[in-house]
This record gives structure tokens, C-alpha cells and sequence, in this order.
């Protein structure tokens, strides 16, 4: 005899749902396994050297004029200074 049927869904939602259809863990770094080395060169240097200025733009950070600079490490700023930072986008 011919078989008739070649498909069926019956049972695999069941199944399926039985521990809990999960999402995929998200990782903090994504694999770089498979990227262009090219890209993945550059991305060394790109990172590298973006972190070295904003360490060095931390902690010389200027206000207002060239004359006066702020020290990042404070604790707390005043209000007229947080309105300076927003203006200047800083």
C-alpha cells in the first residue's frame, strides 16, 4: 500500500511546551569566531585607543572655558554645573 500521510503536527506542541520553550541565553561578548580579520584588526585598534581618549577626556573634563577644569571624581556636582555639562554636550 501506498502511504498516505507524510506530515503531522499531533503531539509536538505538547512536547514542545512540556520544559518551557526557552529563549536563546544572551551573552555578554558575542562570538567573533567567523568575522573578517580585517574587521576584527581594526576593531583592536578602534577599541583600544577610544578608550585611552575618553579615560584621558574623564579626567580633564572642560567647563565653560579653557581655563577651568572640572575633576570628575567629585562626588557631587552643582546644579549650575550639570546645566553647563547639558549645554556645552559634554
Amino acid at each position: 500500500m501506498v502511504k498516505q500521510k507524510n506530515h503531522t503536527a499531533r503531539n509536538n506542541t505538547v512536547k514542545a511546551h512540556r520544559n518551557g520553550i526557552k529563549k536563546p541565553k544572551i551573552h555578554r561578548f558575542t562570538s567573533t569566531r567567523g568575522l573578517d580579520p580585517k574587521f576584527l584588526r581594526n576593531q583592536h585598534w578602534a577599541k583600544k585607543f577610544d578608550k585611552k581618549h575618553r579615560n584621558r577626556k574623564l579626567k580633564n573634563k572642560v567647563c565653560g572655558n579653557a581655563t577651568t577644569v572640572c575633576i570628575i571624581d567629585a562626588p557631587l556636582r552643582t546644579r549650575e554645573e550639570v546645566h553647563v555639562h547639558l549645554r556645552l554636550g559634554i
